[in-house]
């Protein structure tokens, strides 16, 4: 004979069949009482956390990196300094939430420094992501 707890639901079939079955049953779910978490379970939580983990460094490199980018513009083509280059910076990193991808980053800062009379070519332009991601990974990586 198989005891089941007091608090114990069992599913209406068991209740029907005259059968009790060492269940607990939730609707949509039948799970052994006691019963614990597989392998497969344990490496599909841990390759979430990964996955997770991994995203969370991607979005501060990617925001680091446009950062340092907005920094170096702001200095070098359009004449600003302190906080105006700070501000800047900002506004930059907040561009590349509009569009998936630095197209929207490369349009924004060609845009500015059009507007501020000088030219920059989409290559520098790429060319400054590139140098400035390894530097924000390396930072990133020593927090």
């Amino acid at each position: 004979m198989i005891l089941l707890a007091e608090s114990a639901v069992l599913p209406p079939a068991a209740l029907a069949l005259g059968r009790v079955a060492p269940y607990i049953w939730c609707p949509g779910t039948m799970k052994p009482a006691g019963a614990t978490m597989t392998t497969f379970d344990d490496r599909e939580r841990s390759e979430e956390a990964r996955f997770r983990h991994d995203q969370e460094i991607y979005f501060k490199v990617r925001n680091r990196r446009n950062k340092l980018l907005g920094l170096k513009i702001a200095n070098d083509y359009l004449d600003l300094h302190g906080d105006e280059a700070a501000a800047y910076a900002k506004d930059v990193v907040m561009a590349d939430f509009e569009r998936p991808g630095d197209d929207d980053v490369v349009q924004k800062v060609r845009a500015d420094v059009a507007a501020a009379g000088k030219s920059i070519s989409d290559h520098m332009i790429e060319k400054y992501l590139q140098q400035f991601e390894a530097s924000a990974r390396a930072s990133v990586k020593a927090e």
